[in-house]
């Protein structure tokens, strides 16, 4: 006999908060790669890692380069199109709405 929708969906309600987000991260990846190309999902993903590095520099108390890693992503962006600025704010607004829609999930 073959799983229902709900056997998938009680499994899927065990995970995790963080193995919600991974997976939700991952499956947006997925898509991003074949909607915008490597090429972009690169992109995204640097720009992804220099705002979260500053942004925990900052919490740790380092703003020296914390002020850095800022500088960088601000220059990062200023150097793309507007296509691929908005390709950046598109893919980090659907990555914030899935990370909402697990939150709501798990509270």
């Amino acid at each position: 006999m073959t799983d229902t929708t709900d056997d998938i969906a009680e499994e899927i309600s065990f995970q995790t908060f963080d193995d919600d987000c991974k997976l939700l991260g991952s499956l947006l990846n997925d898509v991003l790669q074949r909607e915008v190309g490597s090429g972009s999902v690169e992109k995204i993903e640097r720009n992804r890692i220099l705002a979260q590095s500053a942004c925990n520099m900052r919490m740790a108390g380092i703003e020296d380069a914390a002020e850095l890693l800022e500088k960088q992503l601000a220059s990062e962006i200023s150097k793309m199109t507007l296509e691929e600025a908005l390709t950046l704010a598109r893919a980090f607004s659907h990555y914030l709405n899935l990370m909402g829609i697990a939150e709501t999930h798990h509270s």
